[in-house]
């Protein structure tokens, strides 16, 4: 079991050492399910006659075990595909928001600079129209004395 563990925290395994203890525990779960049936009926064609009494639906459980059997490490595999597309999306994800993050810094420095400039501009003009005032009314002072 350590060496299970071992190799899925390696890098690459993707996941095999999973399938190899759901394989592992799927025959462990047969296998004590068919020794207990035949210790209760007491022999394997007591068992085969139990079963029998079923019909179908023996048939079909059977049927159904052996298809999830087939399809378990399908599902796996598939499951680990899934695993890593959504691990990827979320890193692409996590990119995107730092960019974003990057350009709305950028965008909030651009507009306090401009902020800045525009209070400068606006200090300048009004003192331009403070001094055009001063200028205007002294000549109008200048011009009624004459």
């Amino acid at each position: 079991m350590k060496e299970l563990l071992q190799a899925e925290s390696k890098p690459g395994t993707n996941g095999r050492s999973w399938r190899v203890v759901v394989k592992a525990a799927g025959s462990f779960g047969l296998g004590a399910l068919a020794t207990l049936l035949i210790k209760s009926a007491g022999s394997a064609e007591a068992m085969l006659a139990h079963f029998t009494q079923f019909g179908p639906l023996f048939l079909l459980c059977l049927g159904g075990m052996v298809m999830m059997n087939s399809w378990g490490s399908r599902m796996l595999e598939h499951a680990a595909k899934t695993a890593a597309a959504q691990q990827s999306l979320a890193d692409a994800v996590q990119q995107i928001a730092r960019r974003d993050d990057q350009a709305g810094r950028e965008r909030e420095l651009q507009l306090n600079d401009i902020s800045f400039l525009l209070r400068q501009v606006h200090q300048q003009v009004g003192q331009i129209r403070n001094e055009q005032l001063t200028s205007l009314a002294q000549a109008a002072r200048t011009g009624g004395n004459e």
